[in-house]
């Protein structure tokens, strides 16, 4: 009768189907009281090809060089933990670049943090934007297939970065590590936005799908 996708991006594919509806997820996490310590930017999900730690890792690089005093947290684990962290080595940013493992108080990370960065190559439904952005961090995101194009408001509640362009994802976090009017402006606007996907406006998409569906 219908297909249900997370995303537009991801809807668009099923030319040929009677009927597609998009119905994101929703997130059950509470928002945590944000005390900002210090100019941290953070990192959630899996260390995999997909997410493409290794480059968020050399675009550090260059974004700390013009704002040290910066660090960059790292949570999660992976298959290319081990070599994300010879990378860090590499690179010679261990100083500012923490490698947390897998957290269980992710919320607290949230607190801590001024700006999520996200460089997938490709996401179903990025759910640490939306945790974010509950959380009132900015994000900035590349714009990869799918999802942050769904969560993202470009300039409103965090950047959308083209996929390959890097001086553009440098710059973006560099705005927003400059400008902390403009960080606390965006926050407010994600914590705003993020009620889209609410438990309860989410079942309401679901309610009103399976009630068309009985009626069509």
């Amino acid at each position: 009768d219908a297909v249900v996708c997370l995303t537009k991006g991801d809807a668009a594919n099923y030319v040929r189907a009677k009927r597609v509806e998009v119905i994101p997820n929703f997130t059950g996490i509470r928002p945590n009281p944000h005390s900002e310590e210090g100019r941290r930017c953070l990192f959630v999900g899996r260390l995999c090809p997909e997410k493409d730690p290794l480059r968020l890792v050399s675009l550090w690089k260059s974004i700390v060089k013009g704002h040290p005093g910066w660090q960059l947290d790292i949570c999660g684990g992976g298959e290319l933990e081990t070599e994300l962290g010879a990378e860090i080595s590499r690179l010679g940013i261990g100083d500012s670049v923490v490698m947390h493992g897998q957290v269980s108080d992710i919320g607290g990370m949230y607190a801590k943090s001024a700006i999520l960065l996200l460089c997938s190559r490709t996401e179903g439904l990025p759910m640490v934007l939306i945790e974010a952005m509950r959380n009132g961090l900015p994000v900035v995101s590349t714009d990869c297939p799918y999802g942050p194009a769904d969560i993202i408001r470009n300039g409103k509640n965090g950047f959308l970065v083209p996929q390959d362009d890097d001086a553009a994802f440098v710059r973006s976090v560099s705005e927003l590590m400059e400008d902390s009017c403009l960080r606390e402006q965006m926050g407010r606007n994600a914590s705003e936005m993020s009620a889209e996907y609410s438990k309860r406006n989410v079942i309401e998409k679901w309610k009103r799908f399976w009630f068309s569906i009985r009626q069509g």
